[in-house]
């Protein structure tokens, strides 16, 4: 009977175990040491809020819906650049030229029915690969966020050719796109100058080309007309630079998150 009772204290000891001494001696695993809490806790690091948190199943995701910008960034680039030298060298040679007969010269050069045929079709192609570009964007900023981005790729085109709405909507959904394509949010001064001289240019252009059309003597001469007919030339060149800008920097961010996701997890 006593060997029993010896037996069962020693049983009871041994279950008994002081917690305080086995963390002591190193004993009791600790959760966050393990390699998936690391892992987990670093890529939570990377990103937060929206974007992804990382993780197999985000690089996946990411690898299949991620398209790259360069090809339709390259595209609306060759009918860009040939717009801002078109109205950067003549708005600058009317501005600078020396009598009202020269600036009229350059003005009708610019209402020519082949100068019309040429600025139309650049513009109506840069316009057609600006916009796969925002449509792609879009797209990518979807996948960066595992398809929680709003509003879908189509109706960030779509806002373009809404009268009244797009004077805003096309800026909005650029910034969305930007504040999920970029943790630290270094677009918006881009994409804000962007719009802001966009909107600028076409009412500069419009209102030029009515008062020469009108004949509208601005500061008393028709010359201050015609000079500010090459005034609002420049503005759209500056405009179609900062679009370049501001398509350049998206593709950066975007490129940039998606790399620093798949790279977290050592995959090319």
């Amino acid at each position: 009977q006593r060997q029993s009772e010896r037996q069962r204290e020693t049983r009871g000891q041994g279950h008994g175990r002081d917690p305080g001494a086995e963390e002591a001696a190193g004993l009791t695993e600790d959760p966050s040491s393990s390699p998936e809490a690391m892992a987990t806790a670093a890529m939570g690091e990377v990103w937060e809020g929206e974007a992804l948190a990382g993780g197999e199943s985000d690089v996946a995701y990411v690898k299949q819906h991620f398209m790259r910008l360069e090809p339709s960034r390259y595209v609306t680039y060759l009918f860009f650049v040939p717009q801002i030298l078109l109205s950067g060298l003549l708005g600058f040679a009317s501005l600078t030229a020396e009598t009202v007969l020269t600036r009229a010269h350059f003005y009708d050069l610019w209402m020519s029915d082949g100068m019309i045929a040429v600025t139309s079709l650049l513009f109506f192609g840069g316009m057609i690969a600006f916009l796969t570009f925002v449509y792609r964007a879009a797209q990518n900023a979807g996948a960066l966020t595992r398809g929680s981005f709003k509003p879908a790729p189509w109706v960030c085109v779509g806002w373009y050719f809404v009268p009244v709405l797009n004077l805003w909507m096309p800026l909005k959904t650029m910034l969305a796109i930007a504040a999920v394509s970029d943790r630290w949010h270094r677009a918006p001064f881009k994409i804000w100058q962007w719009w802001l001289l966009v909107l600028g240019s076409a009412v500069l252009s419009l209102t030029a080309t009515l008062m020469v059309e009108s004949r509208v003597h601005l500061f008393g001469s028709f010359n201050g007309t015609l000079v500010f007919f090459a005034i609002s030339l420049l503005g759209e060149a500056a405009a179609i630079g900062c679009a370049m800008e501001m398509m350049k920097a998206v593709n950066r961010m975007q490129s940039r998150h998606r790399d620093e996701i798949l790279e977290t997890r050592r995959i090319d």
